[in-house]
């Protein structure tokens, strides 16, 4: 007989919506719910062939490890209810061949669950652990289209901040680094926590954020001017020009070191030069000598 996610979806998330639980953000509807794709073995960290003492020993682990201090306890609840959730289903031997049947038959339909509203933090939490960044991006971005509590929504930018960090290190972890897109994301990742909380938000991330970035930004302009010289690549390369004027700007005259990212003045506006066209070296220089 073929067993579908929803078959036994309503037990395993039975208790989210336990009453008796204080952690609800009681400004949104407790019946209202929010789709995610939760895969519990990811979850858990457990492999397919773990034993059920492999699964609790994953979960204890997993329980153990402390998230980003700055969560708030609504959303550290419902990491743990979804990672309870996880393990009581995979440690038991009824309900993991119930869950391992709906991977086999329809693997997109049992991952995808329906989560509780006031649980979708811990949920992105937990997400953003197990790596799926692009996944609390796209859920983040539709979450704040709406009017969210503000315990809520710092958890929702947290969440999507410390996923654009990751996909920065990633990105700088690469055989070829992909300088560009290291310093995107951890410029989109800055911008997420001064909007959801100016300097109060994490603000030990920002300030790491702010110091990656102040290395990494020169070779990121490098890079930008170095891309084709194609109508593809020209706002690109137009936000490499401005970067350049503005960090000879505020490093100032001399070719003293600076901090440009290991180079001198000298060097970084030489460089910078050796990318332009004769055209960009003529409008930018009176500018880039100054």
């Amino acid at each position: 007989m073929r067993c579908t996610a929803s078959k036994w979806a309503d037990r395993l998330f039975s208790d989210f919506n336990d009453p008796t639980d204080s952690s609800s953000v009681v400004a949104l509807a407790p019946e209202r719910q929010f789709t995610l794709p939760i895969d519990f073995y990811q979850v858990l960290g457990a492999e397919t062939h773990f034993l059920g003492d492999g699964i609790k020993r994953a979960y204890e682990a997993r329980v153990r490890k402390v998230p980003h201090e700055c969560y708030s306890d609504e959303a550290l609840t419902g990491r743990r209810q979804i990672l309870h959730s996880a393990c009581d289903t995979l440690a038991n031997p009824r309900s993991r061949g119930d869950y391992n049947q709906g991977l086999i038959e329809d693997e997109a339909e049992t991952l995808m669950r329906e989560v509780p509203w006031n649980k979708v933090p811990g949920a992105l939490c937990l997400l953003q652990e197990v790596g799926e960044m692009e996944v609390v991006i796209q859920a983040g971005q539709r979450l704040l289209r709406e009017q969210l509590p503000k315990s809520f929504k710092r958890d929702v930018m947290l969440a999507m901040a410390l996923s654009y960090v990751d996909i920065s290190r990633e990105s700088m972890a690469e055989s070829s680094p992909d300088i560009i897109k290291s310093c995107e994301a951890l410029e989109r990742a800055l911008q997420i926590l001064q909007e959801g909380g100016g300097r109060s938000l994490a603000p030990d991330l920002q300030e790491q954020i702010e110091e990656t970035l102040e290395e990494i930004t020169p070779r990121c302009i490098l890079e930008l001017l170095a891309l084709p010289l194609d109508e593809d690549h020209r706002a690109k390369r137009e936000e490499g020009l401005q970067g350049a004027r503005n960090i000879l700007w505020a490093v100032g005259g001399g070719g003293a070191v600076a901090p440009l990212g290991g180079f001198t003045r000298e060097e970084f506006m030489n460089e910078a030069f050796s990318h332009m066209t004769a055209a960009e070296q003529v409008c930018k220089r009176p500018v880039l000598r100054s």
